[in-house]
């Protein structure tokens, strides 16, 4: 999660500096939407040691900004899952994760106040796995066998190609719809610490994401090319 939150700030510094007079103008918003992610064999191995099921989505809470130089856009984002459960038979299973983008975009259209843009992305995420006993413990019997909840996460570097719909209004009040794909890459097995578990099923935050998103844009954000 650290690494989203200094991507969030980093894109907000990029918003800020293009609305400086020598730029085209820039944008930033809160945004909240739907990550899919790839989580079935986790699931099923849950499932087969008497834990409940996890769902293939998650919610994703976050947001980012954006500069503009003409028709390119450059800035960044970061996205926090919110945690989901999968409890059965005295045990529990917490998934949550965040992950975070450099993106860079080019304007294709501005229809009336919408401006419709092609974005792509590197960066990098993870996924935390807590295993609970549901079950309370006394602190001594914690410190002689530590074993009430394990904690186990997987990560690795992402790339995401998406489209963006955004329409300014009245004072430069910002609504976005984004929709696009995330790929993983170099994502292993769950680790504990610095070590691999063997055996631990390979879960990802590759897969479709749909997203809307509320902020505000400079007043030149939107002057066409050449003004």
């Amino acid at each position: 999660m650290r690494g989203v939150v200094v991507c969030i700030v980093g894109a907000s510094l990029v918003a800020a500096h293009a609305q400086q007079p020598l730029q085209a103008g820039g944008s930033g918003c809160f945004g909240i939407g739907v990550n899919w992610v790839q989580v079935g064999e986790l699931s099923r191995q849950l499932q087969n040691a008497g834990y409940g099921e996890l769902r293939s989505w998650m919610v994703g809470i976050g947001g980012g900004g954006m500069g503009r130089i003409q028709r390119w856009l450059i800035g960044g984002e970061g996205y926090g899952l919110v945690e989901q459960k999968a409890a059965a038979m005295g045990k529990e299973a917490r998934l949550s994760g965040g992950y975070g983008f450099f993106t860079l975009g080019y304007t294709v259209a501005e229809p009336a106040g919408v401006s419709l843009a092609l974005l792509g992305g590197i960066g990098g995420g993870s996924l935390g796995l807590s295993l609970v006993r549901d079950s309370t413990m006394g602190f001594g019997e914690l410190l002689a066998n530590p074993a009430g909840a394990v904690e186990l996460r997987t990560g690795g570097w992402l790339l995401q190609a998406g489209v963006v719909a955004e329409a300014v209004f009245a004072r430069g009040l910002l609504l976005t719809v984004r929709a696009g794909w995330i790929l993983p890459l170099g994502w292993s097995g769950f680790e504990i610490g610095d070590r691999a578990v063997a055996g631990a099923p390979k879960a990802t935050l590759g897969g479709a994401y749909v997203r809307v998103g509320i902020g505000g844009s400079s007043p030149r954000r939107w002057m066409r090319d050449g003004d």
